[in-house]
């Protein structure tokens, strides 16, 4: 008896792997749309494509008020006097279609800037406020439209929403009568982007994207051998991004 389930079960596994090893319907009849196998349907989806990573360096160019020298006016907290600086992108890229894709996209902006401005009506300038400059952080989720222009090429119109995070360096401010240090706290508002692309081999890319990060408020902190107060500015945030990079 013991004998007999061993080669019922011998047998059951031989009549298995004879059934495993038969070829698939497709194969016997050499069609070429063979069934994908289970990893790769997790790793490229049912359209077929890949999940993309987006790494890209550049240039970070101010635009309007981000980009404008300060008013003469002591009062005047508009202006930014930016001038270009480096910028970093990390984008990953979700396919929907082979037309559409969802981006998911964070970064880092540094626009030195000039920040000086002096008292109006102050002849021997001795009051002013210095500056180093401005971080700025775009966290955007938005689609991408691809279409293929030939030879490997293709082009693509970008769009994205989400938030700016202001990031001020320290700045000093000197007069006649004191030195004062002045402290910065985070600025955070609504941000939207657009631009356009271009991608070679299917893997590198040259992109113009232009960045409008509202107006963050943020806390500034005075600090003087006499005083301590908290101001509670804002500062308009946009640039144009010209970057390159490589998708993986």
């Amino acid at each position: 008896m013991k004998y007999l389930c061993f080669r019922i079960l011998l047998g059951t596994i031989v009549a298995a792997c004879l059934l495993c090893a038969a070829p698939l319907p497709a194969q016997e009849h050499g069609d070429s749309r063979s069934v994908p196998s289970t990893s790769d349907t997790l790793q490229t989806g049912d359209h077929g494509l890949p999940t993309r990573l987006l790494l890209a360096i550049g240039l970070s160019r101010p635009m309007g008020a981000f980009a404008a020298p300060h008013s003469i006016s002591y009062h005047s907290d508009r202006g930014g006097a930016s001038t270009e600086g480096p910028a970093l992108l990390a984008e990953l890229q979700v396919p929907v279609s082979r037309v559409v894709h969802l981006t998911f996209g964070t970064g880092l902006t540094w626009n030195p800037s000039d920040d000086d401005y002096r008292r109006q009506g102050d002849q021997d300038g001795g009051n002013g406020t210095d500056g180093d400059g401005w971080y700025t952080v775009p966290l955007l989720a938005g689609l991408r439209l691809s279409t293929q222009v030939g030879g490997g090429v293709s082009f693509s119109f970008l769009g994205g929403l989400g938030a700016c995070v202001l990031l001020p360096s320290p700045r000093s401010a000197s007069s006649a009568y004191s030195d004062t240090q002045l402290e910065y706290g985070t600025g955070v508002a609504i941000a939207v982007s657009g631009g356009v692309g271009l991608t070679f081999a299917g893997r590198f890319a040259l992109e113009l994207r232009y960045f409008d990060g509202g107006e963050p408020p943020f806390e500034q902190r005075v600090r003087s051998p006499a005083s301590e107060f908290v101001n509670r500015p804002t500062r308009p945030v946009s640039y144009t991004l010209i970057l390159m990079g490589v998708r993986f």
